[in-house]
């Protein structure tokens, strides 16, 4: 406390930032430093990354964050809107509460996999019954793989697709109707039975 020279100082309450959990007596000193010190400055981040891993770190982010980010808090009763993204396939469950004005969730579940490769590869039946180019014996792989989806069975008909498609073995109308049906199989793949 009766240290005058800053850089020794500075040294010190980076010592006891660090060895805060080990003596709550520090926490306090450089809790009060870290307040007296200007937002965003030097002194700060130095004090927060020598408190990195104690529980002193969490308290220096609350007050890093009430102080910087009192600007941008919604109070008073204002309305806050989430948006949340998902990019893929989830697992697990969702929930909420309180009353949501809109909004959709749609979770695939690894149960739910299978069923929803079936109903594809359905579909896709359905477009290659249509489709004159298509021998029966790639309609009864995709049948075959529709009863029963696995990985590898819907792997299977992927990579016929694929093929087919590319070599223009396919109607152009079969090759209109299918990219949604072709993209959600890859999607539902890594979540069906070996």
């Amino acid at each position: 406390m009766e240290e005058d020279d800053p850089p020794t100082i500075a040294y010190l309450l980076e010592h006891m930032a660090t060895q805060s959990a080990r003596m709550a007596r520090y926490a306090e000193f450089v809790e009060q430093a870290y307040r007296a010190e200007a937002q965003g400055s030097a002194a700060r981040l130095r004090l927060e990354a020598a408190a990195k891993g104690t529980p002193l770190a969490s308290k220096l982010g609350r007050i890093r964050f009430m102080a910087e980010g009192a600007d941008f808090l919604p109070l008073g009763g204002a309305e806050v809107t989430n948006t949340f993204t998902f990019n893929g396939p989830a697992t697990g469950a969702f929930s909420g509460s309180g009353n949501a004005a809109t909004g959709d969730i749609n979770a695939l579940y690894q149960t739910q996999a299978p069923q929803v490769a079936s109903e594809q590869l359905a579909k896709l039946i359905a477009l290659l019954d249509a489709d004159p180019g298509v021998d029966g014996g790639a309609k009864n792989d995709v049948a075959k793989a529709s009863e029963a989806p696995t990985k590898s069975t819907v792997q299977k008909v992927l990579d016929w697709f694929k093929v087919v498609s590319e070599g223009g073995k396919l109607a152009s109308s079969t090759i209109a109707a299918a990219p949604t049906i072709i993209d959600t199989l890859h999607k539902v793949l890594p979540h069906l039975p070996g």
